[in-house]
């Protein structure tokens, strides 16, 4: 998914922080908290709500959710058609800035479901501006401010959608609420800029706290990791730790923190600043935090990196003002310190006048995901001062970040080339834009010029240039120049960046099949594994059996050999001899000449074990009945199970089961005395199976 929430530099902001401090010359156009009465046939004063087939809780409806009235689309009763909510027109005539703030919330289930924000510049017959695609990812209740100025800008027949298309069976539900437009009208050059602190990092451990900063450890139990080179809490990463380099900092050392490898602790870590005085600025000033992150989330539904401000010493926090992992978290993949977004900045003007405290806090659910986040050169400034002065009108081009090429791109894999430019002016520019590449120490080994590129008022993503396929173990520079003759400030048209190509090994575990989460009786630990770099891999395959003290009572490995993408069961490994008990079990890939780790990362799991009693019948299907308040399934071979009860609203009322089960049959009781009398419906998933059972309970 890729969203435009907090930015880079001074030039983007999160607008979230503009509200509070609002002067003259932001008017907001549009506020909608769906609180009045409404429902599918009768919208929201101004608002049109568009539907195929029959009215029902999976069109857009008003009902009772995250503490108030919210607009939203559930996946039930089923059906195939378009829903749209569709604003008001909005006229954004003479503004040079435009944002849409909105709290929000999707929840996507499998397969083809389409759900974005658009936005449209004649009255709505058209929709050609996608805000925000969810991309059939999850994301979860938050509050998104994203800056529209590029297309909405100076236009009189602005109109935003919340347009879902699909079999709503493929989602769970999609909630929508707050709904703001802010526009601005004449700009500011700021006249000064004070910088109230930096902190670089720099000290090497044991003293390496900055002066004034404090921490909160959650994990006291474990807060030095196990065989693995982190730490469970905030730390120093520094020259000389293994993987530090200028991926993951900026000059000797950074502040860091990683996942609990024991994977025996919830995380809840805090890395504060000291108090900063931002009293006795005028109210139209801006504040701005700005700093540069590193961080690489496997599973970003038990990961956080939140940003959070307090103006009362830490006794409370407000916020969060920025959730990275969630903002620019892409899966298994590395946002490296010097890739873009970074470095970050996020206004948090409405704090002029405050003495403010702020937190970094990594937030870590118990799971058998990783993650790991770095900080560093974190500073913040206060700009003002008012007045168009000199070259307030006049043109000036910078480009801001370059997006392609990554730090580390995948060998032998081709990649297009892409920066982006921002445009000062209202109008378009036309610009020469060049990108050479060359081999560190080496010669040129591509060139390309794009001779005429449209830069347009705000924003631009530029891509168009012919793509470059690294080689594998090489290093590289990528060397973007633009050019314009009236470019006042030709000193920010050009920006350059270091770059290598990774070797190509990656074979990572995504599923633990066996064993379940209570395993009864002898079982072949099983794992699914997936190639991810393109290319034929010898490998070995490992699992390991730790008890609760850590200590490892069972290790294997088997050999196998991957084609290029290919996923693969792994079911050889022999049975384990091990005693009733916890454990904890965790699988990986080793590159055989040497041992390396190629799997990114390994995946674990906890699990108890009891021996068998007696033998049961296997299934010879997976199936799902209620009878009253007894919900009984079976399972014909092992898989993940999710059981959920919903009520008629299509609201989770409970989660029977979420985990991981053997082969054969279950049963478990519905506790109903907390419900109300009613319809309800039980929902079973599993990768290759799900079924709904209709009960009804009376009390």
């Amino acid at each position: 998914m890729t969203k435009k929430v907090i930015g880079i530099a001074a030039a983007l902001v999160l607008f979230a922080a503009l509200v509070p401090t609002l002067n003259a010359q932001w008017n907001q156009l549009l506020d909608e908290d769906f609180e009045s009465a409404w429902s599918t046939t009768s919208p929201p004063t101004g608002w049109t709500i568009h539907y195929d087939g029959s009215v029902g809780t999976s069109d857009w409806h008003p009902r009772n959710a995250h503490g108030s009235k919210i607009a939203s689309i559930q996946y039930y009763p089923s059906e195939t058609g378009v829903d749209e909510l569709i604003s008001p027109v909005l006229d954004c005539s003479g503004c040079d800035e435009v944002w849409i703030v909105a709290d929000h919330e999707y929840n996507h289930y499998s397969g083809a479901y389409t759900s974005q924000w658009l936005g449209s510049t004649d009255g709505g017959s058209t929709f050609p501006n996608v805000i925000y695609d969810y991309n059939a990812s999850t994301v979860y209740w938050t509050k998104d401010s994203i800056d529209i100025s590029s297309w909405a800008a100076g236009e009189s027949q602005v109109v935003i959608n919340f347009y879902g298309d699909g079999y709503t069976w493929n989602m769970n539900w999609w909630d929508v609420d707050n709904v703001a437009v802010w526009a601005h009208s004449g700009g500011v050059k700021p006249a000064f800029v004070d910088t109230l602190f930096c902190e670089y990092f720099e000290t090497p451990r044991p003293n390496w706290m900055p002066a004034g900063w404090s921490q909160i450890i959650q994990n006291g139990t474990y807060p030095y990791g196990g065989s693995y080179p982190h730490r469970a809490t905030w730390w120093h990463f520094q020259a000389g730790d293994v993987l530090y380099d200028a991926t993951t900092g900026i000059g000797t050392g950074c502040a860091c923190t990683w996942f609990d490898a024991s994977y025996s602790m919830n995380q809840n870590e805090w890395l504060k600043t000291f108090s900063v005085d931002l009293t006795g600025y005028d109210p139209e000033d801006s504040v701005d935090l700005q700093f540069n992150s590193m961080f690489y989330m496997t599973d970003n539904s038990v990961f956080h990196n939140y940003i959070w401000v307090s103006t009362d010493d830490g006794a409370t926090w407000d916020g969060p003002i920025a959730d990275l992992s969630k903002d620019y978290g892409s899966g298994n993949a590395f946002t490296y310190i010097n890739d873009y977004p970074n470095p970050l900045s996020l206004r948090i003007s409405e704090y002029l006048d405050d003495t403010i405290m702020i937190g970094f806090n990594y937030v870590w659910q118990l799971s058998g995901a990783a993650g790991i986040w770095t900080i560093d050169n974190v500073c913040v400034f206060v700009s003002g001062g008012g007045g168009n002065g000199p070259g307030a009108d006049s043109l000036d081009l910078v480009m801001m970040a370059i997006i392609r090429p990554k730090t580390e791109e995948a060998a032998n894999v081709p990649f297009t080339p892409e920066i982006l430019v921002v445009n000062n002016l209202d109008s378009t520019a036309h610009a020469r834009i060049s990108c050479k590449i060359k081999e560190i120490a080496g010669s040129t080994v591509y060139e390309d010029v794009l001779s005429v590129v449209p830069i347009e008022p705000g924003e631009n993503f530029v891509t168009g240039f012919k793509d470059f396929t690294p080689e594998s173990g090489k290093e590289y520079n990528a060397l973007f120049v633009l050019e314009h003759p009236d470019d006042i400030n030709p000193d920010n048209d050009h920006l350059d960046k270091n770059f290598h190509a990774t070797v190509g090994m990656d074979v990572t575990p995504f599923e633990i099949v066996l064993p379940a989460d209570v395993q009864n009786g002898s079982f072949v630990p099983t794992a699914k594994y997936t190639e991810k770099a393109g290319a034929e891999t010898e490998t070995n395959l490992v699992c390991e059996i730790t008890n609760q003290s850590g200590a490892s009572v069972y290790k294997e490995s088997v050999s196998h050999t991957f084609a290029a993408n290919e996923t693969w069961t792994e079911n050889t490994f022999p049975v384990p001899g091990i005693e009733s008990g916890t454990y904890t079990i965790t699988f990986w890939a080793e590159f055989p000449l040497d041992g390396s780790n190629i799997s990114f990362p390994p995946i674990s799991k906890t699990f108890t074990y009891t021996t068998s009693i007696a033998e049961t019948p296997v299934p010879q299907r997976t199936s799902l009945e209620v009878l009253g308040h007894s919900v009984n399934f079976a399972l014909s071979e092992a898989s993940h199970v999710n059981i959920r009860v919903y009520d008629a609203a299509g609201k989770a009322v409970t989660t029977l089961v979420d985990g991981s089960r053997g082969p054969g049959s279950y049963t478990m009781n519905w506790n109903t005395s907390g419900v109300a009398s009613g319809v309800y419906f039980v929902r079973m998933i599993t990768p290759e199976f799900n079924a709904t059972c209709k009960v009804m309970v009376l009390h």
